[in-house]
């Protein structure tokens, strides 16, 4: 039985790896990190059915309230449309990929990025469906063909 096989509680002694009580301690912690990992796995994956459910049911309410075409119309305050001036533009968030050595922020972070990018700028984007295109924009790799998947 190779050590990695051996059950928490079973002495092997010192070796290279530590004592027996911090083996124990590093296999206890790697099982915890292991279901906080899944956990946030799982939540992330029902951030993006709750993302592509909003989505799509923007979409949809923007169709019927329509002629059949997706685009909702000025959404801008009065104030804005009066005004010929955009706001200052804010950087764009980085794209995010649901992939650990591809993404260079953790999905939080980049949701909050996206908001703050979407409230800062909002002049920016004439409607729901520009809002919802610059989103899709920000996404790629496993992101983009999981709400690709759920859009469908």
């Amino acid at each position: 039985m190779a050590p990695q096989d051996e059950p928490i509680d079973t002495p092997i002694g010192d070796s290279r790896e530590g004592s027996v009580p911090a083996q124990r301690y590093v296999r206890m912690r790697k099982s915890e990190l292991l279901e906080e990992l899944v956990a946030r796995d799982d939540q992330i994956a029902d951030l993006y059915q709750q993302l592509a459910a909003a989505l799509n049911a923007n979409v949809d309410d923007n169709i019927d309230a329509g002629d059949g075409h997706a685009d909702t119309t000025d959404t801008q305050s009065p104030a804005r449309r009066g005004t010929a001036e955009k706001s200052t533009k804010i950087p764009d968030p980085p794209i995010f990929y649901n992939e650990r050595d591809r993404d260079t922020e953790e999905f939080e972070q980049w949701y909050r990025d996206i908001k703050n990018k979407l409230e800062v700028n909002g002049d920016h984007f004439r409607n729901d469906r520009a809002r919802q295109a610059y989103v899709e924009s920000r996404l790629g790799g496993k992101a983009k063909s999981c709400l690709s998947h759920n859009c469908n």
